[in-house]
């Protein structure tokens, strides 16, 4: 790359982080003197477990044992985790995704949720 294509790169960079609105914080990065990744760390990622639940028709997640399920893992994982549940848009399948701090917490509330569903479909 010629030394004229890499000066128009940086302007096009910088004017795409100045219509961002982002020119503030790249300053701060800058002036940090620290790396890119140490400043702009936001989160720690937490252990995430995923699983599908086929079922043939009806409604498992409107069944009253499975609503009492998924309440008691929210219970269980509150201020530490999350759930994310819900019908598949393609195909027959419930999903069952829950994150949190304990790892075993989260297998075990995804996979009582999972046989609750299993149970009602």
């Amino acid at each position: 790359m010629l030394a004229g294509e890499m000066v128009q790169q940086t302007r096009e960079v910088a004017e795409r982080i100045r219509r961002l609105g982002l020119d503030g914080e790249l300053a701060a990065l800058v002036e940090s003197g620290n790396p890119a990744d140490r400043v702009l760390h936001l989160f720690d990622p937490l252990p995430q477990l995923l699983k599908n639940v086929r079922f043939n028709g009806g409604q498992p997640l409107d069944d009253d044992r499975v609503k009492s399920v998924i309440a008691e893992a929210e219970s269980r994982l509150a201020g530490t985790g999350r759930l994310v549940i819900r019908k598949s848009g393609t195909e027959p399948l419930i999903r069952v995704m829950a994150e949190g701090e304990d790892d075993g917490l989260v297998a075990a509330v995804v996979d009582e949720i999972c046989d609750a569903v299993r149970r009602a479909a």
